[in-house]
Formats: C-alpha cells, structure tokens, sequence
C-alpha cells in the first residue's frame, strides 16, 4: 500500500509542477490500483467482522472523498490547478508518512 501511496503522490506532484503529463497521468494510474488493497488488508485485520470493518472503510472513504471534492473548488479558485496539486500532494504525502509510522498493535 506504500508504495501505490507514494506513486500516486509523485503523480500528483508531477502534475503539479507541470512535468511531463503523460509521466503524470502513468504515475497517477499506476498508483492508483492501491485502494483495493486496503479493503483486502481489512478482511485481514478483522477476520470475524470482516464486512462490517469493509463497511467502515467504504463510508470512509466515501465522506473522504466528498470533504476533498468540496475543499478542491476552493482551492482552485484561490490557489488556480497547480496550487491546488500541490496541496493535494502534501496531504498524500503526510497519508503516506503515517502509513510507514503507524503499526498496528
């Protein structure tokens, strides 16, 4: 899962610093596969409920999405696309470092 983080964070960083899009695009792509993991690393981590944790990840990541949706338009119309990139990187980014700190007990 860390490595499809940190891909999809140097996509987004690529795109924000307007690199080469279509390197942007394959590391977005290609670092984007990792969501699925997630669920299957869930199942793992509770066996005996498993589809209600899946349930749990699922609403996650729905309302995660939505509250990044909503704070993009603003970030657009204040910051125009490449900021907005920008900031979006620094939040995979600190997501990935508490992905490689945090061990589950």
């Amino acid at each position: 899962m860390a490595v499809g983080v940190g891909v999809f964070a140097l996509g987004l960083l690529a795109w924000g610093i307007q690199a080469n899009l279509a390197l942007a695009y394959a590391l977005l792509g290609l670092g984007g596969g990792f969501n699925g993991l997630v669920l299957a690393h869930t199942a793992t981590l509770f066996p005996e409920a498993s589809s209600r944790a899946m349930a749990w990840v699922n609403l996650a990541g729905v309302v995660g999405i939505f509250a990044l949706q909503a704070g993009m338009g603003p970030l657009v119309e204040g910051l125009g696309y490449r900021g907005a990139l920008l900031v979006l990187f620094a939040l995979q980014a600190a997501a990935l470092a508490l992905l490689l700190l945090w061990r589950p007990r």
